[in-house]
């Protein structure tokens, strides 16, 4: 069978049942709120009480044919791919993988039992043909909530194992370093469960620098640290608004930060940048939201785009110096930081290339039959600089191989000096003008007398 085959051999009423069947189970693991137990109320509408109840027994052509249905239906870049050559090329790549694995596959042991491990370890290979760091295979569906480690398999024949982040090699966030925060002056720390939060001053030559490291903007909704967790946020943004009149540098650490929430990374840009009463900073120029039956089925349960017509200043208002410190590990909604800051020419961005895995951005989980989950973006987000997943977004000033913040340091202290250098100077060249005027003076008072 063909790929087209393949996925029209699940009718959209069966793959309807099967996806709500995946999300009702899901919600009844949360945390309960009166939005979660509407959506509830919902699917009991929607399939019988009988589909709820009876237990997983999907055969293994029907996991792969949701598997590529889902994607190839639900996905916000399936479309888009076709006009760019690469990306084209890999959703080919993709599709002969699938018929491959549908049509030679062999997931079952000697009691006819589906190998669920084994099955689940080749989807997760399939889905990385695809160019969306997003785009994972979870060996079980569990609430996004900052500490999510993904799983690859060793070869084809072992189990799944935990894959190992990346390391950047431009220094941990400032927000681990407790020596560095040791030099530091009004100090403020917040230890979150997804991570820690810094807000802090420093004096380089007598200027104040202000230091912000976000590990994370993680916030665990739904459970009872939720609260805590955005007040931590809200007290890092209002300490912000309360000192950043005093401060002649910021630097904003998002080393290491695998995203979350972008709103308060957004309410910190805005705060830092000055705006106004009813302006607001866009995190990218378009948000595109892909619309078919079974999209639209996931959209009942998930949020829509955030609205991204803003009102952003035409200039930087605010007094300090901007730098920012991303790495390799920067990922997801903080990379926002660079379509926030870029437009205004006092920003420097330090460090080495974000991870590039913020194209496909709404990010939320899809129960599959077998048990896993597929995690999937619901919108393509369009930055206006071409296509950066898996590129990320490139700094100003490229220390690989040092510490970022550091170098950042660095500048700023012969910034200092080179301005106190040049302001001596200039008050040196006027003294030696008065001087030159004096002598002037004193020479036709002596022939006048």
């Amino acid at each position: 069978m063909n790929f087209d085959e393949i996925v029209n051999s699940l009718p959209q009423k069966k793959f309807k049942e099967i996806f709500l069947r995946g999300q009702y189970e899901q919600l009844k693991k949360w945390y309960p709120s009166e939005k979660i137990t509407s959506w509830m109320r919902g699917i009991e509408k929607e399939i019988s009480s009988d589909a709820l109840q009876k237990s997983w027994d999907m055969d293994v052509l029907t996991n792969i044919s949701y598997f590529a249905r889902a994607i190839s239906q639900m996905h916000p870049g399936w479309e888009r791919w076709d006009e760019n050559s690469t990306l084209k090329k890999d959703k080919e790549l993709f599709k002969r993988a699938i018929e491959k694995l549908y049509n030679q596959q062999s997931f079952l042991d000697k009691k006819n039992r589906l190998k669920r491990d084994d099955l689940l370890a080749e989807l997760y290979k399939i889905a990385g043909i695809l160019k969306d760091n997003h785009l994972e295979v979870f060996a079980t569906q569990q609430r996004p909530n900052g500490s999510i480690r993904l799983y690859q398999p060793v070869d084809q024949k072992t189990k799944l194992k935990y894959r190992p982040e990346p390391k950047g090699s431009v220094g941990r966030n400032l927000a681990f370093q407790e020596e560095f925060r040791k030099e530091d002056r009004h100090t403020r720390v917040f230890n979150l469960e997804t991570g820690p939060l810094v807000i802090a001053e420093r004096i380089i030559n007598g200027k104040k620098t202000g230091i912000i490291g976000l590990s994370t903007c993680f916030v665990q909704q739904g459970l009872p640290q939720e609260t805590s967790q955005r007040h931590a946020f809200s007290e890092i943004v209002k300490t912000l608004k309360n000192n950043i009149q005093n401060w002649d540098n910021i630097i904003l650490d998002v080393r290491g930060n695998n995203g979350g929430i972008p709103d308060y990374l957004q309410q910190i840009a805005e705060t830092i940048c000055g705006c106004k009463d009813g302006e607001k900073l866009s995190y990218c120029h378009e948000s595109y939201l892909r619309e078919t039956p079974e999209a639209n089925i996931r959209h009942q349960f998930y949020y829509k785009p955030r609205t991204q017509q803003r009102t952003a200043p035409k200039s930087y208002n605010g007094k300090a110096k901007l730098f920012v410190l991303t790495d390799r590990e920067t990922s997801s909604s903080a990379e926002f930081v660079y379509p926030l800051f870029k437009q205004y020419q006092e920003t420097q961005f330090v460090g080495e290339n974000t991870k590039g895995c913020c194209q496909y951005g709404e990010v939320n989980q899809i129960a599959l039959p077998c048990g896993g989950a597929l995690q999937m973006g619901n919108v393509l987000n369009d930055f206006g600089n071409g296509l950066i997943e898996g590129v990320g977004h490139k700094p100003d000033i490229h220390c690989v191989g040092r510490d970022a913040l550091q170098e950042t340091l660095k500048r700023i202290n012969n910034n200092t000096l080179q301005k106190t250098l040049s302001e001596c100077s200039k008050k040196g060249s006027i003294f030696l003008k008065w001087l030159k005027k004096l002598k002037s003076w004193y020479q036709k008072r002596i022939k006048t007398v």
